[in-house]
C-alpha cells in the first residue's frame, strides 16, 4: 500500500511523510533498482551530459514540488544554488544525489524554522556550498567562497555558524533521538527530550568522537553511520554529577508545582554548583527583582569559576558553539534582562556587549536588546556600529530600529522615509501597536513568525522602553501621517 505524501510518516516521527522519509525511501528504491549502467558518466569541464541534466532536473523538481517553503526567497536560493553545485562539483551518482538532497532538506528545515532574512543571498549560498565541500571532504576556504558569492568572509562565517548550530541541535539530535525513542524513556510527549537533555546528548557524542582519535572526517562519518542505530548505547556511560544535575533540571522543567521545581533545582546545584541553567530557574522563581538579581549574580560567579580562569580568553569568540558554555550564556542573558528591568542600563549594556564578544554569531539574540538600549540611551555611534556589524540582519526589529536611528541622527531628513517603507515591508503590523491603534497583550507571544502579527507584538513589547521615550514623539506623529 502506497503511503500518501500528506499522511503521517511510517517512521513514527509525527511529521508528514513528504517532510520526513519520502525522499529517503525514493532514493533507496532507486539505489536498489540500479545497475552499473545507471551510473551517470561525467565527461569533464562544465559541460553537462544528458544524464547530468536529468539529475539537475530531479533536484529542481524536488526543491519545487516535494518541499514546502515558508519564504519564496529561500526556495529561489535553493533553485539557484544546488543544481549549480551538482554541475560544478561533478556529481554523478545516486550517493551524490542523496548527499546533496540531505543538504537541501537541511536548508529547507533551517529556513522554515529560523526564517533567516538577508539583503544578499551570498552569505547563506556560500555557507551551504562550504557545507557541501566539508561533507565531500573537498578543500576550499571560506574566503574563496565569500569572494565567489560576493560577501565578506565574516558574513559567510556567521551564516555557516548558524547552519552548523542548527544541524547540530535539530537535525542530528532530533533525528537520531527519534530513531532511538522506542528504547528510551519518554517524558510527556513524542519529543521526549528537553533542550538540556539534547545538549547533554550532543556533549557526550562529541566526547565519544574525540576519544576515537579519527584521522579524517570520512572515518568519523563511517563510524557514526555504522553505529547510528545504537548510538545511545555508546554514549550511555555512567553519569557524572554534572550530568545527573542536568537530568534533575530537565525534570524540574516538566514539574508543574513551584515548590517541587525549586527543590529539584537545589538538588541539581548540590551536584553541580556551577550550572548556569539552575540559577536561571531559581531567578525566575524569585519573588522580587532584587532577589532574582542576587541569584543571577551569584550564579555568574559560580558558573565562571566552574569553567575555569583561562577558559574565557582561550575560547572567546566560540561560546555557544561549545555546548558547555550555553548555560553560562543563558544566565548572562537572563542577568542582562533583569538589569534592564531594574533600570541599570549601563551595566546591562556591558553584559550584552560581553556576550557578543564571547559569541559574535549571537545565537541567543543579545544584539536586539543591545541595539534597543543603545538607542534608548542615545548611544547613537554604538548603535550604528552594531548595525554595521550585523549588516545582513533584516529582521523587523533591526528594520524599525534603523528608522529610530535615522530619526535621532538626522530628523526628517536623510533616509527616514525609505527606511520606514523598508520596515513596513519587513512587518506591516508593527506601526499599529507602536502608535496605539491596537492594544498590546500582557503576555509575550510564545512563537513568532517572520512578518506576522506575533512578531509585531514581540517587537512592540520588548521595545516599550525605547518607543515610550519623549524623543520619539515627533517620529510617531510623522508615522501617523505617513503612508
Amino acid at each position: 500500500m502506497t503511503l500518501g505524501r500528506n499522511e503521517p510518516c511510517h517512521c513514527g516521527s509525527g511529521k508528514k511523510y513528504k517532510k520526513c522519509c519520502l525522499e529517503k525511501d525514493r532514493l533507496v528504491e532507486q539505489k536498489h533498482g540500479a545497475s552499473a549502467s545507471n551510473v551517470i558518466p561525467f565527461p569533464g569541464g562544465n559541460k553537462a551530459s544528458k544524464g547530468a541534466d536529468k539529475f539537475v532536473n530531479e533536484i529542481k523538481s524536488f526543491i519545487s514540488n516535494e518541499l514546502e517553503w515558508e519564504n519564496q526567497e529561500h526556495q529561489e536560493l535553493a533553485l539557484g544554488l544546488f543544481p549549480q553545485i551538482w554541475k560544478e562539483y561533478r556529481m554523478r551518482s545516486q550517493d551524490d544525489m542523496e548527499e546533496l538532497l540531505s543538504i537541501v532538506m537541511l536548508w529547507n528545515d533551517f529556513s522554515s524554522q529560523k526564517q533567516p532574512k538577508y539583503r544578499k543571498p551570498g552569505g547563506y549560498a556560500g555557507a551551504l556550498e562550504y557545507f557541501v565541500t566539508n561533507v565531500r571532504g573537498q578543500w576550499v576556504t571560506q574566503t574563496e567562497l565569500a569572494d565567489k558569492h560576493g560577501v565578506s568572509a565574516g558574513t559567510l562565517s556567521r551564516c555557516y555558524g548558524n547552519l552548523m548550530d542548527f544541524a547540530e541541535e535539530k537535525m542530528l539530535a532530533e533525528d537520531w533521538l527519534a530513531e532511538q525513542k522506542d528504547g528510551m524513556p519518554k517524558f510527556g510527549g513524542p519529543a521526549a527530550f528537553s533542550q538540556l537533555e539534547n545538549e547533554q546528548f550532543m556533549h557526550k557524542l562529541a566526547k565519544l568522537i574525540e576519544e576515537q582519535q579519527f584521522e579524517s572526517l570520512d572515518e568519523a562519518k563511517a563510524f557514526l553511520s555504522q553505529h547510528m542505530h545504537h548510538i545511545d548505547k555508546l554514549v550511555d556511560t555512567e553519569l557524572s554529577d554534572a550530568e545527573k544535575a542536568v537530568d534533575l533540571l530537565a525534570e524540574a522543567e516538566r514539574e508543574p508545582l513551584p515548590a517541587r521545581r525549586i527543590q529539584l533545582v537545589k538538588e541539581a546545584l548540590r551536584l553541580d554548583k556551577g550550572n548556569g541553567d539552575a540559577y536561571v530557574m531559581l531567578a525566575m522563581e524569585a519573588s522580587t527583582l532584587p532577589e532574582a538579581l542576587k541569584v543571577a549574580e551569584e550564579g555568574l560567579k559560580a558558573a565562571a569559576a566552574s569553567l575555569g580562569p583561562g577558559y574565557f580568553e582561550e575560547n572567546k569568540g566560540h561560546f555557544w558553539g561549545l555546548i558547555e558554555t550555553r548555560p553560562y550564556m543563558r544566565l548572562k542573558f537572563c542577568y542582562a534582562d533583569l538589569l534592564k528591568e531594574q533600570g541599570d542600563i549601563a551595566v546591562a549594556m556591558q553584559e550584552l556587549e560581553e556576550m557578543l564578544e564571547l559569541c559574535p554569531n549571537d545565537n541567543i539574540g543579545a544584539r536586539y536588546d543591545l541595539l534597543m538600549l543603545y538607542l534608548a540611551d542615545q548611544k547613537l555611534d554604538r548603535a550604528e556600529k552594531l548595525l554595521q556589524q550585523y549588516d545582513m540582519e533584516d529582521s523587523a526589529s533591526f528594520c524599525y530600529d534603523r528608522v529610530v536611528l535615522s530619526y535621532l541622527k538626522d530628523g526628517f531628513l536623510g533616509d527616514l522615509d525609505k527606511l520606514y517603507k523598508q520596515a513596513k515591508r519587513s512587518n506591516p503590523h508593527v506601526p499599529a501597536y507602536l502608535l496605539g491603534k491596537k492594544r498590546l497583550p500582557k503576555q509575550r507571544p510564545q512563537f513568532i513568525g517572520i512578518g506576522d502579527e506575533d512578531e509585531a507584538i514581540e517587537y512592540a513589547l520588548s521595545h516599550q522602553m525605547l518607543w515610550s521615550n519623549r524623543n520619539l514623539s515627533g517620529l510617531k506623529d510623522w508615522m501617523k501621517r505617513s503612508r
